[in-house]
């Protein structure tokens, strides 16, 4: 499905929309779009699928997604869920870069189709909202370039002071070894092993990164590897379980619910619901 910026039939420059569970159903789908695309999660997870790559979104989570580039939502049935989305032209895109020439906004990532990806809270995250509440109140206006502007340099100012998303290789490597089938068996031991680093520096990157314990990142690791094989194949959920190195199937269908908000046999009938749409 593709989504074209002429159809929202806006006179600005933007289009700005506050979308919730019912809202974005369309968006389960995978879809692209011809325009640049920012959203900043005010409330609930969700499963978000770029390019064929899985992650949780939460409270806090900004995303920046080019033009041309694959992906959609999966929520959660069990909890409420809301966003705020800006959609803005190539070419008004093409104006921003060149109103702000050092921007760490329009930096490239390693993560393939994101140009932006960061998690704000506090008062950052208060600050970026009133922003984004304001393109939507002006949304209607032909002349409204100022108000994106203003959110696209508080963003930049708030990039600049946050540390890079991006691992560096050796943290990369280990993540990459947990990922392997023998790697999410083994769990922590094979992060470890292929970080090659003392168990105190590997805790304090993982933390300063992903902003969580490595035990802990490695269950996020499982449980999209679950989602995959619950999407992709006709295993047991038990089978799954023991697959992506869940001990127990209890601790299995927590992790699981704790991140996605669905079991593991909701998940993939709703996988299966999406894939007849």
């Amino acid at each position: 499905m593709v989504l074209l910026f002429d159809d929202l039939h806006v006179p600005g420059q933007y289009h700005a929309a506050l979308l919730d569970a019912s809202s974005m159903r369309p968006m389960g789908v995978m879809h692209r779009h011809d325009f640049t695309e920012v959203f900043l999660v005010l409330e609930g997870t969700c499963e978000h699928d770029l390019m064929s790559r899985q992650e949780i979104l939460r409270r806090g989570d900004l995303r920046m997604i080019s033009p041309d580039h694959s992906h959609r939502f999966t929520l959660a049935k069990s909890e409420p869920f809301r966003m705020v989305n800006v959609a803005i032209t190539q070419e008004t895109t093409k104006s921003l870069k060149s109103l702000l020439p050092e921007s760490s906004v329009f930096s490239p990532l390693h993560e393939e189709g994101t140009i932006l990806s960061h998690h704000f809270g506090g008062k950052d995250l208060l600050h970026l909202r009133r922003l984004f509440e304001e393109c939507l109140a002006h949304v209607d206006q032909r002349n409204n370039g100022r108000h994106l502007l203003s959110l696209f340099a508080a963003l930049d100012e708030s990039v600049a002071s946050l540390p890079a998303i991006v691992a560096p290789a050796w943290l990369q490597n280990a993540i990459d070894a947990v990922r392997t089938p023998q790697g999410l068996l083994e769990g922590i031991g094979a992060m470890r092993r292929a970080a090659q680093v003392t168990d105190a520096h590997l805790a304090r990157s993982v933390q300063k990164i992903y902003q969580t314990t490595p035990s802990s990142l490695v269950a996020r690791i499982r449980v999209e590897a679950a989602m995959e094989l619950l999407r992709k194949t006709d295993l047991t959920v038990e089978e799954i379980c023991r697959r992506v190195g869940f001990g127990t199937a209890g601790d299995f269908h927590r992790r699981f619910a704790s991140l996605t908000g669905l079991t593991p046999a909701e998940f993939r009938q709703k996988a299966l619901r999406t894939v007849a749409l």
